[in-house]
């Protein structure tokens, strides 16, 4: 059984980010060229446990809040956690809803990628959420009726793999895979791209 992230959670979080005590994760988001309206338009959020700054990173579902993944914020070692028991959806999945099935639909690996797409203004763009060899079905069938999905996987091998996998999966006949000349979609916007 799902248990989701509250309405009222995500919004302190979100207020947290804005507040004095967010500077620090709001200049690294900044300097993943995360802009302040996709930082407002995904609800980012900043939590403190354990004595570390996390980005909250809330999963909305039929606009309600299903899970939250959580990152670490520099100069703390790179780390992901997520919400105990929250539903393993598409990051940005709503967004499905307001495609046409003539529309490009970009999957990329993480939300960090699916964030710096939507700051660049590409906004039919979602993530998963359980690494690149993470496919639920329920995904599948939530883009069955698109004719074109574009693949931006991470460029190393089990990123590959992963879009290759995809890519059976939704019938290569409508996937393209985009391979980077860097590791992923955020690093490339990140180097001016």
């Amino acid at each position: 059984e799902y248990r989701h992230p509250t309405e009222e959670y995500v919004s302190a979080c979100h207020k947290k980010l804005l507040g004095p005590n967010g500077t620090k994760a709001i200049e690294y988001l900044y300097s993943r060229k995360i802009t302040l309206d996709t930082i407002h338009k995904f609800r980012l959020g900043l939590e403190i446990k354990d004595k570390k700054e996390w980005i909250v990173m809330p999963y909305f579902k039929n606009e309600k809040p299903v899970n939250v993944k959580y990152r670490s914020v520099p100069p703390a070692e790179k780390e992901f956690r997520r919400w105990k028991d929250g539903e393993s959806s598409l990051f940005n999945c709503d967004i499905l809803k307001t495609l046409k099935k003539e529309d490009t639909v970009i999957i990329v690996e993480g939300e960090m990628d699916c964030l710096s797409l939507h700051s660049q203004g590409i906004t039919n763009v979602v993530s998963t959420s359980i690494g690149a060899n993470g496919i639920k079905p329920e995904w599948i069938i939530s883009l069955e009726k698109f004719k074109d999905v574009v693949i931006v996987y991470d460029s190393d091998e089990a990123g590959q793999k992963g879009a290759k996998e995809l890519g059976k999966r939704l019938d290569l006949d409508r996937c393209r895979n985009l391979i980077l000349p860097v590791k992923d979609s955020n690093e490339f916007f990140e180097q001016g791209r």
